[in-house]
């Protein structure tokens, strides 16, 4: 599932839980990422179209929706 939302979401729509991580992209060092807590790793492919936030509970995406 996914949603859209101008901030990151405080509360996530579908579980109602409040664990929303941001998601990382990139090549990520395994020592770094031992020390990150509270993000969700997204990969090195980036497409300019990627969430930006993840719920932790029911994986649910949310991308950025930008004001115009």
């Amino acid at each position: 599932m996914s949603s859209r939302s101008i901030g990151k979401p405080s509360i996530c729509p579908v579980c109602d839980s409040k664990e929303i991580f941001d998601i990382v992209y990139g090549t990520i060092d395994a020592d770094a990422a031992k020390h990150m807590n509270n993000v969700v790793f997204g990969g090195c492919v980036v497409t300019g179209d990627d969430p930006k936030w993840q719920c932790s509970n029911c994986g649910t995406d949310f991308y950025r929706v930008t004001k115009h």
